[in-house]
């Protein structure tokens, strides 16, 4: 019998130690973006941690997230990155929220406001210079550029900033061409902070900083500079072993075949915690040092990995998802897009214990 739940272990020390990291190796500010339960991690322990280590400037998307951590941090600068949802302007103000304004029509409404305030209002202004995603548009920028007075009435600059859209690969050029336009589009408006580095931007080097950059794969040990840590171990129990006979199926829609007599662990960890349905056949799971490979479909509660060579593992043995291990191939550790998509969509059943100072602590 099995008895163990699917475990996320979250070291904090390691949070920390990622983003002492990021900060010695930069003149600029480093911003922890915290969106979708801090990707996943939880917002709560993850932002108080920062804060305690001297976060002061926070990034998430939504207006419900930006509320809710403003009644933590009082004093803290936070920024939305889903920009400014119609008629939510008041309760930005109020809060002391700052918006990404990514079109025209917002920029529209946050000058309006500070205009019926008779106040300036600080501003975000976030360009598009090749991701051609949520941002004001080259002919918008163009209009903003030709003409500040006007569009930037009754507002005091705050930031620019824009996204790489190919950070995680140095020698693509889009990298330089996004900087030499965001370097020509700010020339041309208001002195202000700018931004321009997401987490492997930073990897690019101190010239991709400026003055903020805007740290989140990196603070989770996913991506970022070299010397960022780990800071997930994700492990699901195993609740049955089976043998197959050759030429035997195993899932949804028999997309597996068993190639020869093949021993298959059932673990309790499927899409519905996070790993999803669509994850590559044999994309590996680990036992110690040893690759299991994914076979068949990806239940909502379930999921089959070949131990054919983990002898040791029985019912009750914990299987881990994340993270590879250290002596792992390139060939076996699994693509980006899994870690992301998993870490954000880990599910609410899963058991999180937070590791700080040697000690375990549920959430």
């Amino acid at each position: 019998m099995y008895t163990a739940a699917p475990t996320a272990e979250i070291n904090l020390n390691k949070l920390s130690q990622n983003w002492n990291l990021l900060r010695q190796n930069s003149s600029a500010t480093i911003a922890p973006v915290i969106k979708t339960n801090a990707y996943g991690f939880g917002t709560n322990p993850v932002s108080q941690t920062l804060h305690k280590q001297g976060a002061r400037n926070f990034f998430v998307f939504s207006t419900s997230e930006a509320l809710a951590l403003r009644k933590k941090f009082p004093r803290t600068c936070i920024i939305l990155l889903g920009g400014l949802p119609h008629n939510t302007a008041r309760d930005l103000i109020a809060n002391r929220l700052l918006p990404a304004i990514s079109t025209l029509a917002e920029l529209e409404e946050w000058r309006n406001n500070a205009k019926k305030l008779n106040t300036q209002l600080p501003l975000v202004l976030h360009f598009d210079t090749g991701l051609n995603r949520y941002a004001l548009t080259p002919t918008e920028t163009k209009l903003i550029t030709n003409n500040p007075d006007k569009y930037l009435a009754n507002l005091a600059p705050a930031l620019w900033m824009s996204h790489l859209m190919s950070s995680e690969n140095p020698s693509d050029p889009a990298n330089q061409l996004q900087k030499k336009r965001f370097e020509t589009i700010t020339r041309k408006l208001p002195p202000a902070p700018r931004s321009l580095a997401n987490s492997c931007g930073i990897a690019l080097g101190e010239k991709w900083h400026y003055d903020l950059a805007r740290a989140g794969a990196a603070l989770y040990g996913i991506e970022g500079p070299r010397g960022i840590q780990r800071v997930l171990r994700l492990r699901a129990p195993v609740m049955q072993i089976k043998e197959l006979r050759k030429g035997e199926s195993i899932g949804y829609n028999a997309l597996w075949l068993a190639p020869r007599k093949t021993r298959i662990a059932t673990i309790a960890l499927g899409y519905a915690d996070g790993l999803a349905r669509t994850t590559p056949p044999g994309t590996p799971l680990w036992c110690d040092n040893t690759p299991l490979p994914i076979r068949g479909r990806i239940s909502m509660d379930m999921a089959s990995v070949e131990i054919n060579n983990a002898p040791q593992l029985q019912v009750g043995s914990l299987v881990d998802i994340l993270p590879p291990p250290a002596g792992a191939t390139p060939t076996e550790i699994p693509p980006l897009a899994y870690t992301r998509t998993l870490t954000c969509e880990m599910g609410t059943r899963l058991r999180r214990v937070y590791r700080q100072n040697g000690k375990n602590r549920p959430q």
